[in-house]
């Protein structure tokens, strides 16, 4: 049976998520893996009447993706890891931190461990259901 680890451990492992453009190489150097792991156990948001429910694991699952995927210091970016509120300005700062500190030819991986939801397509036609996928942030009201 595969559980919530052994996923993990096989997608920090084997699927890079965003690869950079291949430009021109000025100088041969090895490429790096970036990571950026957000995992959300306490929610500050509301849903209808009452509080977003908070959630068991997802810190540990942070925890996890950071022990298998090695990655070099200053290599990683961990939002949500003393259960500190994650929130829409802070995701976006780390991502576009990562990418800032990605070269040609790095790989960036994504880890998101928490509440997600549903919305109606921004692009009609692109997904069977009708619906796009999306991250359910700490202080988000729903």
């Amino acid at each position: 049976m595969l559980n919530r680890r052994s996923f993990l451990r096989g997608l920090c492992v084997s699927v890079p998520v965003l690869a950079l453009p291949d430009a021109t190489r000025a100088q041969a150097r090895r490429p790096r893996l970036h990571a950026m792991v957000v995992g959300i156990n306490r929610y500050y948001g509301r849903a209808g009447r009452g509080q977003v429910p908070d959630l068991l694991g997802c810190i540990n699952d942070n925890d996890i993706a950071q022990q298998v995927a090695k990655l070099a210091p200053g290599s990683l970016r961990a939002l949500g890891a003393r259960n500190e509120p994650v929130t829409r300005a802070a995701f976006f700062s780390a991502w576009q931190d990562m990418v800032a500190a990605a070269g040609e030819g790095d790989t960036l991986l994504l880890t998101y461990s928490g509440h997600g939801g549903q919305i109606r397509q921004h692009c009609p036609g692109n997904e069977e259901d009708g619906h796009d996928e999306t991250l359910i942030l700490s202080g988000f009201d729903i």
